[in-house]
């Protein structure tokens, strides 16, 4: 399901917010958070930076908000002992979370049971 402008701006707008704070509370050397507009959603990236770069020496997805069968949903990225991505999981607090936007992107921002960043 294609997202409209409105649903796109406010993704955009809410991501844009969650890693702007999440980055400025956290040392530059633990990574950064990104963000990328894709089809049904927005998905969320750690960035690992040299301190010398701007460019990102290495980036993974960590978090994906989506639309699914008209309903939002956090998924997070599980990764093996070698952080090798395995797949994505329905993120374990969703039912408590909700459908509403608001919910989602905090917990991806404050990350308080440690499953995202």
């Amino acid at each position: 399901m294609e997202l409209s402008e409105l649903e796109q701006h406010q993704l955009v707008k809410f991501a844009s917010d969650a890693c702007h704070s999440r980055n400025h509370s956290v040392s530059v050397d633990l990574g950064k958070a990104e963000f990328e507009l894709v089809e049904n959603g927005i998905q969320f990236y750690h960035s690992q930076f040299k301190l010398d770069s701007k460019h990102a020496d290495y980036r993974y997805l960590v978090a994906k908000i989506l639309l699914r069968d008209e309903k939002w949903t956090l998924l997070v990225a599980h990764r093996d002992q070698y952080e090798m991505f395995e797949g994505w999981h329905t993120h374990p607090s969703i039912e408590r979370l909700g459908n509403q936007l608001h919910p989602l992107f905090e917990e991806v921002e404050q990350d308080p049971q440690g499953l995202i960043w």
